[in-house]
């Protein structure tokens, strides 16, 4: 008779799975950056990891199903980074600095093969059935940025408020596409030039009299800096006639 095998509770189970998974996406982080993606094998991560081959395909049905699950982490780590610039308390023009610097800081401190990787995960990234899930939360987080700026009156109402984020978010894939495909780019340089670039271009005009607030409702600040509502402006065809009172 068979000895009766050990069943671990769902929770245990779960709970183990996901550390096996953590583990194989290490071993794959470290050769990858050491080996580069393209050469870097299923067999020298399920050996790195620890684990057999079978359970690397019971998680991930091939190495780019691996490399779109990194995709996933660095997306959240961007949403740390930009939540992180939001919570610092900072002007918006600060708030850009912080963020871009961040970014520039982690790309920095990653070895060579790094570019490849990056170059991987933005394609494997493109690939995923959720990445209109995904750009959909970047787009919603860096208008958040947008919409602290114009409740601060620090951001300009010139322009609708999805350019502005959309004009961040252009800095941002620019820096990171640059970084990947060139050979010695100057990456904390440009990040700094980008997050000085947007504050300026963003910064309402002397003089620009309008304020979005975060209801979508305009206000007029004075010369004293409170907020009125926008004079009432007559409406077409309602215009009382000269010289009639």
């Amino acid at each position: 008779m068979n000895a009766p095998q050990t069943v671990l509770p769902a929770g245990r189970r779960e709970r183990r799975k996901l550390e096996v998974r953590r583990r194989m996406i290490e071993a794959a982080q470290a050769l990858f950056e050491e080996k580069g993606v393209q050469a870097a094998t299923v067999a020298e991560i399920c050996e790195q990891a620890d684990v057999a081959h079978k359970t690397f395909f019971n998680h991930f049905p091939a190495k780019q199903d691996l490399v779109r699950a990194m995709a996933e982490e660095s997306i959240e780590f961007l949403l740390e980074d930009i939540a992180r610039a939001r919570a610092s308390g900072h002007d918006t023009a600060a708030r850009l600095t912080a963020f871009f610097e961040s970014v520039a800081g982690r790309a920095s401190s990653a070895g060579p093969m790094h570019r490849e990787l990056l170059t991987e995960i933005i394609h494997a990234a493109q690939q995923a059935a959720d990445e209109p899930v995904n750009a959909r939360r970047l787009h919603a987080a860096f208008g958040a940025i947008v919409s602290d700026g114009i409740a601060a009156a620090e951001i300009t109402c010139r322009h609708p408020a999805e350019t502005l984020t959309e004009a961040i978010l252009g800095c941002y894939y620019a820096l990171m596409f640059n970084w990947a495909n060139l050979d010695a780019y100057p990456i904390a340089k440009r990040a700094r030039s980008a997050a000085a670039f947007l504050a300026d271009a963003l910064v309402p005009r002397a003089g620009e009299p309008c304020v979005r607030l975060r209801n979508g409702e305009q206000r007029h600040r004075t010369r004293s800096g409170k907020l009125k509502p926008l004079p009432r402006q007559p409406r077409p065809g309602k215009e009382k006639p000269h010289g009639k009172a």
